[in-house]
């Protein structure tokens, strides 16, 4: 997930939660495996909330961070430096794998 959030800002994306949202969305998609994510439709698209928990356990595990804008805008995803730890200790880490190895404590 943090790599998609890379991913995003590289490409001067705004890279909040629901952008990331749709992006894991539309790129498992032709994965065609379950990552139990559990999506519904929502206001802005498909939404999951396992995959809310994840960003903001993330963020609690310093791997992401809620880098906050100007009002009316919410904030925006960045990697920190938990997310680099993890670079340098699993450089080959898949986008499938990030995702699905991540636990996730109830909100």
């Amino acid at each position: 997930m943090w790599r998609m959030v890379d991913k995003l800002r590289a490409r001067d994306s705004w890279a909040g939660q629901t952008h990331v949202q749709k992006s894991l969305f539309v790129a498992s998609a032709p994965l065609d495996i379950d990552l139990g994510l559990n999506y519904q439709l929502h206001h802005y698209g498909p939404f999951s909330r396992v995959l809310e928990q994840r960003i903001h356990h993330l963020a609690d595990q310093s791997v992401l961070a809620f880098v906050p804008q100007e009002p009316p805008w919410g904030p925006r995803l960045a990697t920190s430096e938990g997310a680099e730890i993890i670079r340098e200790t699993h450089p080959t880490s898949s986008l499938a794998t990030t995702i699905t190895s991540t636990s996730s404590p109830r909100r």
